[in-house]
């Protein structure tokens, strides 16, 4: 399930992404971390369309 999260960070490098991801930056700071270029693919698109009609 996808959580609500309060921001997102978007990286411009996959591998940073992964890096924070890893290290539980998202959890730790309540926020979505993606990288332009789709990573992570599994809740890349969920978090493009909630961020579009919220």
């Amino acid at each position: 399930m996808l959580e609500k999260f309060d921001r997102a960070v978007i990286c411009d490098r996959s591998e940073i992404a992964r890096f924070l991801i890893a290290n539980d930056f998202n959890f730790e700071n309540n926020c979505a971390v993606l990288s332009v270029a789709g990573y992570p693919k599994n809740i890349f698109s969920n978090c493009v369309a909630f961020r579009r009609i919220s």
